[in-house]
């Protein structure tokens, strides 16, 4: 189904709304960041999460908020309102890595708004921050349209160790997954695999797998190309490739990609997920990527 044809309706009204905004926001920012807190809880009855730092900055003027302790300890939240940019949603992506995440409402206070589609009080319609809520909360009750959903694509990604073969970590990224030669010398030597038939022995830099989201991102600067989000797809882009023929790949969701280092190479490599956290490959180990049965929605 295409992605334009994705709408989000409530079937019950919204219980709970996690609250993000970013890490070091300033006293404007927190004071919106209150303001939606605040509205969400009284003027439209639902409750509200605060993660840290947030909950430590403004939590104690809404007495009535709870801390949000993870996926797998607080109630899971109907809809998530952000306060950033793209890095906020990125960081909203790793709060739910084991569960299917909830839809974004994204309020643009950031340097990059690509993924951030509303104003907090747009001065061309006159319309706030307080007038989005009360919609988002109410969507598809009487006259009030569903709003258009993206499912953005995240990839899996597991890391599994040569020796044992079990899967010792993974990721779930919105953007990319990178593997990198670190501060390694030397290049970085991989074995290069779709559907377990051999693509090529990678001698560069590192590589990149990315989603449509993530096409216009790390993957772009290396000279990836740019996908549109409702195309279900990975990009493969080396970085600094030691080859003429060593091109761009774009491969369907159905494929599974694997990544061995070289059990001969001259160093380890690391992997990085979403410019965030960040894994060593040793000398035999694996990285496999495929899309994730989850996708982020964003309205």
């Amino acid at each position: 189904v295409a992605q334009s044809q994705h709408h989000v309706a409530w079937d019950r009204t919204p219980q709970r709304v996690l609250v993000l905004a970013k890490r070091h926001a300033d006293d404007e920012e927190l004071d919106v960041a209150y303001r939606i807190a605040r509205h969400l809880h009284e003027a439209c009855g639902v409750d509200v999460l605060l993660a840290d730092p947030l909950y430590e900055q403004i939590g104690k003027r809404l007495p009535a908020v709870e801390l949000w302790q993870g996926e797998h300890v607080s109630r899971s939240p109907d809809f998530v309102a952000t306060l950033g940019g793209d890095g906020l949603l990125l960081y909203a992506n790793t709060l739910f890595q084991a569960t299917p995440p909830p839809p974004v409402v994204a309020f643009g206070a950031g340097s990059l708004g690509f993924l951030a589609p509303f104003d907090v009080d747009d001065e061309q319609t006159g319309g706030t921050v307080e007038e989005t809520l009360d919609e988002a909360v109410s969507l598809g009750e009487g006259e009030l349209e569903p709003w258009p959903v993206s499912l953005r694509m995240r990839l899996r990604c597991r890391v599994v160790d040569g020796a044992s073969g079990k899967v010792v970590g993974g990721h779930e990224a919105l953007n990319e997954v990178a593997l990198d030669r670190g501060n390694s010398p030397f290049l970085s030597a991989v074995e290069c695999f779709c559907n377990d038939e051999h693509l090529t022995t990678a001698q560069a830099d590192g590589l990149i797998v990315a989603t449509p989201t993530g096409s216009t991102a790390y993957s772009l600067s290396a000279g990836g190309p740019m996908v549109h989000p409702s195309v279900n797809a990975m990009v493969f882009t080396p970085i600094c490739a030691h080859s003429l023929s060593f091109r761009p790949i774009v491969f369907p969701d159905s494929c599974t990609l694997r990544f061995d280092v070289d059990p001969d190479a001259r160093a380890d490599a690391w992997v990085t997920f979403d410019g965030r956290s960040r894994v060593c490959l040793k000398r035999g180990d694996s990285l496999i990527v495929t899309a994730s049965p989850h996708p982020l929605p964003t309205v």
